[in-house]
């Protein structure tokens, strides 16, 4: 079965200050209602001046549905069964007769006739398990970390979930109107850092690292480091879509980074093919204002365990 990890490149950094967890801030009320095609969303939180905000949004029930379906878990056995279905309608050479059988660990193929033709046949049905394998991580919205590991692509994820975080984007509006950007920012970053963490512990499986698109997390009011920075990333590009984006991933965490922002005393930002990007904590519950990290990021940053991955 493969592997769900995080791949490692190294890149420059830049370590500034650490945070200290921010008191009183914290979700004060979320409700989810339906119309006959609508999802209604209420939220109420406490951001990091200790002021209380609200925002209301309605989604189509469409887009929603979508996000409850689009990614799952990975299921090793099944995508195995679903390759091994199409093995046996491929058609071979003649004089050859193919046994092929599904486990949650591979496919199992034994091709018997003629030396040359069984052998042709055998590499017929390596390249398309090899093909329909590979199909079935793109549509399935993962990507390779290694040979034989997987994770899911969380950067095609901000690119899939951008239009679907537009009426959040919409909701917000009013709260950023006339501030300057780092304030817009840490008011993004406030209201997803005060929607409930959900641990490995709350997931059913560990398989697809906990992850669940945007709106569903929105939808179930919790979500996990991963979840929560896809979905800031995918509501940044509708709120400044000319940033340049990125995902960063420490060995047991997920966070963001953010370019085009002009640094102030205290940022930590690592710096990627010339690129420098403030970085950024969607997790919360501490209200971590753009620019600083946990204590763990920043010892895992400051001794090279982390990778990224640009957003397009």
């Amino acid at each position: 079965m493969p592997l769900m990890i995080r791949f490692c490149c190294l890149s420059a950094l830049l370590l500034g200050a650490l945070w200290a967890p921010l008191a009183g801030a914290k979700q004060l009320g979320f409700s989810l209602s339906y119309t006959a095609d609508q999802a209604l969303m209420s939220y109420r939180w406490r951001d990091a001046q200790g002021a209380t905000q609200a925002v209301q949004l309605q989604v189509p029930q469409t887009l929603l549905q979508q996000a409850m379906q689009a990614f799952k878990p990975w299921d090793n056995l099944a995508i195995n069964q679903a390759i091994a279905a199409e093995l046996k309608v491929l058609p071979l050479p003649r004089g050859a007769h193919s046994q092929i059988e599904a486990t949650a660990t591979g496919i199992s193929l034994r091709v018997e006739g003629p030396k040359g033709v069984a052998e042709k046949a055998l590499r017929q049905l390596e390249a398309k398990a090899t093909q329909q394998r590979e199909a079935a991580i793109e549509k399935n919205f993962y990507t390779r970390a290694q040979a034989q590991a997987l994770m899911p692509d969380h950067p095609r994820l901000v690119g899939f979930s951008q239009a679907s975080l537009q009426p959040l984007a919409v909701a917000l509006a009013p709260l950023l109107l006339g501030r300057d950007i780092r304030t817009q920012m840490n008011t993004a970053l406030n209201f997803f850092q005060t929607i409930p963490y959900a641990g490995a512990a709350d997931r059913q499986t560990a398989a697809g690292a906990g992850y669940v698109l945007p709106l569903r997390l929105m939808a179930e009011n919790k979500g996990d480091c991963d979840s929560k920075a896809v979905a800031f990333l995918a509501l940044a590009k509708n709120l400044w879509p000319q940033l340049p984006l990125v995902m960063v991933y420490t060995p047991y965490h997920a966070l963001v980074g953010l370019g085009g922002v002009p640094m102030v005393a205290g940022d930590t930002a690592i710096e990627v093919s010339g690129q420098r990007y403030i970085l950024a904590e969607p997790v919360g519950p501490a209200l971590v204002p753009v620019g600083q990290i946990g204590p763990e990021s920043a010892a895992d940053l400051k001794a090279g365990r982390y990778s990224w991955r640009v957003v397009p």
